[in-house]
């Protein structure tokens, strides 16, 4: 995960489309799943968007701050809501400076 100051870039082995119904440069929220030891499960509510993100292959950046959060915010430190959006490059860009309120899927 890369970005401002505010953003995470995820990129992964997911094809760079966005969710059903949802173009490029649209927001929707992804949950993101936390697991100590284990990729990070990010999806969003349609699944099409379903991707694990390695929390250290060095291919994404910010990870830690998306872990940070979940851990302190998140639903019992393993699971985060947040804004997203697919960028025009095809990468992931997650707003990990905020969580959305948790949601009922």
């Amino acid at each position: 995960m890369s970005g401002g100051s505010n953003a995470a870039w995820v990129d992964s082995d997911w094809n760079g489309n966005p969710p059903t119904g949802k173009t490029l440069g649209d927001e929707f929220i992804v949950k993101i799943q936390y697991t100590p030891g284990l990729s990070l499960l990010v999806y969003d509510k349609t699944r099409s968007l379903n991707m694990n993100c390695s929390i250290d292959d060095g291919r994404s950046t910010h990870v830690d701050k998306v872990v940070a959060m979940i851990i302190e915010h998140g639903v019992f430190g393993r699971k985060g809501y947040f804004r997203a959006r697919v960028q025009q490059n095809g990468k992931l860009e997650v707003f990990f400076n905020k969580m959305a309120g948790a949601q009922k899927w």
